[in-house]
């Protein structure tokens, strides 16, 4: 028995996630485009040590790709 099976709204595919720790927010669009060239189908972005505005900078940026 599969978990979710026949639940509308679950995403299938692979989940990954876009760690500020790691990259610059300015690299945050490139991260997501590779992601969803190699079959990402849902991008977190998290970023723990970044102010809020500059996460909601570079998730916007994510966004607008």
């Amino acid at each position: 028995m599969s978990m979710g099976a026949g639940k509308a709204g679950l995403v299938r595919g692979l989940y990954a996630v876009i760690d500020g720790s790691y990259l610059a927010t300015d690299d945050f669009p490139k991260a997501a485009r590779a992601i969803i060239a190699g079959g990402g189908r849902l991008v977190q972005v998290r970023a723990k040590g970044l102010s809020p505005e500059a996460l909601a900078r570079g998730c916007r940026a994510v966004r607008e790709e």
